[in-house]
């Protein structure tokens, strides 16, 4: 794999359908692929709508480092939107992302993607609107047993 690892993002802009409708919620997630597409344009980047409100963006031979820069480009990119949402706290449309590299202990690209996912979900319990890079995860804090299906938390959740 060399000095440069291969990187996933994963992005989660949820809630959105649930305050304004499908219609409004398409043309939202219209204008977060959109940001996505822009942050990543300059790069060999690869994004794709990868869930209801999830997307991922794959980028090889690019450093954690440069993975982070373009996940807090399209956060910050997509915040710029400034798409109101009353149903967030915030008032306005936010992402959250999770980013993972590719090492030499990665058994596969689907744990490439849970680890991102992992991130991801951190970032959300974290207070959202953040990006959070895999390796800085506490594993043993955030298993698969404490998150639910949309994604949030499970009552009784470990905490430190």
């Amino acid at each position: 794999m060399g000095d440069q690892a291969d990187q996933v993002v994963a992005l989660d802009a949820r809630g959105y359908n649930d305050t304004y409708g499908h219609q409004a919620g398409d043309r939202c997630l219209q204008a977060v692929a959109k940001a996505i597409g822009n942050a990543t344009n300059n790069t060999s980047g690869l994004s794709a709508r990868y869930g209801g409100e999830e997307f991922a963006v794959v980028l090889p031979n690019s450093s954690e480092d440069d993975a982070m820069k373009v996940a807090e480009a399209i956060r910050l990119t997509v915040r710029a939107l400034g798409i109101p949402n009353t149903g967030s706290s915030r008032g306005y449309i936010t992402i959250s992302a999770g980013v993972a590299a590719k090492t030499r202990s990665t058994v596969d690209e689907a744990a490439l993607v849970g680890e991102a996912d992992t991130a991801l979900y951190e970032a959300k319990r974290l207070g959202r609107n953040r990006s959070i890079v895999y390796s800085s995860v506490d594993v043993q804090y955030v298993d698969s047993a404490s998150i639910q299906h949309d994604g949030e938390f499970a009552p009784g959740e470990r905490t430190h």
